[in-house]
C-alpha cells in the first residue's frame, strides 16, 4: 500500500518531501504509526528544506506524545523550534511545550506530596507537617492543596491545636468546595465545635455540608441529628441550672 502510494505520488510529479509526508499521513490515519514515523524521519533527515519537514516533525511528535513518550515528544518539538523558528507551526509548538512543562511540574508536586506522606512514620509529625505546609505555600494552585490542607488539619486536630486545625480545614474547603476533602473538612470542623460546646459554629458547618462533596447531604443529615441531640441535652441542663438558681 505504502509503496503503491509513493509510486503514484512520484509519477504525478510530487516533490520527494511532500511525497513522503503524504504517504506517512496515510499510514498514520490507517493506524500504522510506526511505519508513518519511518517516513516522517526520512522527510526531516533527508529533505530538511522541504515545506513539509516542519509538519512531519509536528506529527511525529504528536504520535510520540500520544504514546506518553514525553521525552521523545519534547525533543521533537524543540527540534522543530530550533530548526524552523519562524515557521507557522512554531507558535503552537511553544504552547505545547509550555503545557508539557506545566504538567511535569504538577506531577512532580504530586510525587513530592506522596513521598512526604510515606516518610511520615520515619520523620514524625513535626517535620512532615512543616514540609507539607511549605509545599502548599510554594504551590498554592496545585490540585494537591485541598488534600494537603485537610491532612494538615487532621494533624493539628490530633495535637489538640484546634485553631490551627480549623484554619487548615477552612483552606481545604476554599481550595475546592466541591471535593470530598471539603466535605470531610467541614465534618471535622463541625464536630470539633460541637465537642467544645460551640453550637453555633457546629450548626453552621453541618448545615453547609450538602453543598460539598458527593456524600455531603448524607453527612449533613447524620451530623444534624447528632447536633440536635447535643443541643437538647445542653438546653435541658441550662433550664435545670436556671431552676436551681431561682
Amino acid at each position: 500500500m505504502t509503496l503503491l502510494l509513493l509510486t503514484l505520488l512520484t509519477v504525478s510529479g510530487v516533490p520527494p518531501g511532500e511525497e513522503l509526508y503524504l504517504a506517512g499521513m496515510e499510514l498514520k490515519i490507517s493506524g500504522e504509526p510506526d511505519e508513518a514515523i519511518l517516513l516522517f524521519r526520512q522527510v526531516v533527515d533527508g529533505h530538511p528544506d522541504s515545506d513539509y519537514a516542519p509538519s512531519a516533525l509536528m506529527v511525529w511528535a504528536e504520535i510520540e506524545q500520544s504514546r506518553e513518550n514525553v521525552e521523545a515528544a519534547e525533543g521533537l518539538y524543540r527540534r522543530l523550534l530550533e530548526t524552523y523558528p519562524t515557521h507557522r507551526l512554531a507558535r503552537s509548538t511553544r504552547t505545547r511545550l509550555d503545557i508539557m512543562n506545566d504538567r511535569a511540574d504538577m506531577d512532580s508536586v504530586e510525587s513530592r506530596y506522596q513521598q512526604l506522606l510515606e516518610s511520615y512514620p520515619v520523620k514524625g509529625a513535626e517535620e512532615t507537617v512543616a514540609e507539607i505546609e511549605q509545599l502548599v505555600l510554594d504551590n498554592p494552585n496545585h490540585h494537591v492543596v485541598p488534600r494537603a490542607e485537610c491532612w494538615l488539619g487532621n494533624q493539628y486536630r490530633q495535637l489538640a491545636q484546634f485553631d490551627k486545625a480549623v484554619e487548615h480545614y477552612a483552606r481545604s474547603v476554599q481550595a475546592n468546595p466541591d471535593s470530598e476533602c471539603a466535605r470531610r473538612a467541614l465534618d471535622h470542623m463541625g464536630n470539633m465545635a460541637l465537642d467544645q460546646g460551640h453550637l453555633g459554629d457546629a450548626r453552621e458547618a453541618f448545615e453547609s455540608l450538602p453543598d460539598h462533596g458527593e456524600t455531603g447531604a448524607a453527612s449533613a443529615a447524620y451530623n444534624m441529628e447528632k447536633f440536635r441531640h447535643v443541643w437538647l441535652i445542653t438546653r435541658v441542663w441550662q433550664l435545670l441550672l436556671l431552676g436551681s438558681l431561682l
